[in-house]
């Protein structure tokens, strides 16, 4: 399978270029993922409603649960080598009334990774995947306002926003605005 210029090979690895590769997360990313979540959250902590100080209590099986894969759901990541650099997730509501929604959440690559399309192929790959659902009409994505660079990447892939929350999350004693954006399901349209 070619998704814009990705490779998808059989073992569910996306050859992203010589280096890089993209996998699906499982259980047995715990300790990569724990890794790069903790660093998320403290090199940016206004893109995450989690603290730092939340997450770092979560144990590694913890954080493995979150990685079961399912039909409906699932976390995928950017590897360099075995290190995991990128990382987004895609949710579907379970319940009947809102079950044609879907849920962009916890987008984030590694300083060192961005302005070089790492962030476009991963997020891309997750809404192939989101695409894909039966039944899926609409995803939604929360950001910071203060946030231009993942504002303009969602823009890029359709997501439109449909209202600014005031003084939705309180950081480190200052109040932070975030909007709400949404994209409609190509074949659902």
């Amino acid at each position: 399978m070619n998704v814009e210029g990705i490779i998808i090979f059989d073992r569910g690895w996306t050859r992203m270029n010589a280096e890089l590769e993209l996998h699906q997360l499982d259980a047995g990313h715990a300790v990569a993922y724990q890794s790069i979540r903790l660093q998320a959250l403290r090199d940016s902590p206004t893109a995450f409603n989690s603290s730092y100080e939340e997450e770092k209590q979560r144990s590694i099986s913890e954080f493995a649960d979150l990685l079961v894969p399912s039909p409906s759901r699932g976390i995928f990541g950017v590897f360099d080598a075995s290190q995991l650099v990128a990382t987004v997730g895609f949710g579907r509501e379970i319940r009947r009334k809102v079950n044609h929604k879907g849920i962009i959440r916890g987008m984030y690559v590694a300083p060192k990774y961005r302005r070089q399309g790492v962030g476009k192929q991963l997020l891309s790959h997750a809404l192939s995947f989101a695409d894909s659902q039966p039944g899926l009409v609409q995803l939604t994505l929360v950001v910071n306002t203060a946030n231009i660079s993942a504002i303009s990447l969602y823009e890029a892939f359709g997501f439109k926003s449909f209202g600014i929350e005031p003084a939705a999350a309180l950081i480190d004693g200052a109040l932070h605005d975030e909007m709400h954006m949404v994209r409609l399901v190509p074949q659902a349209i």
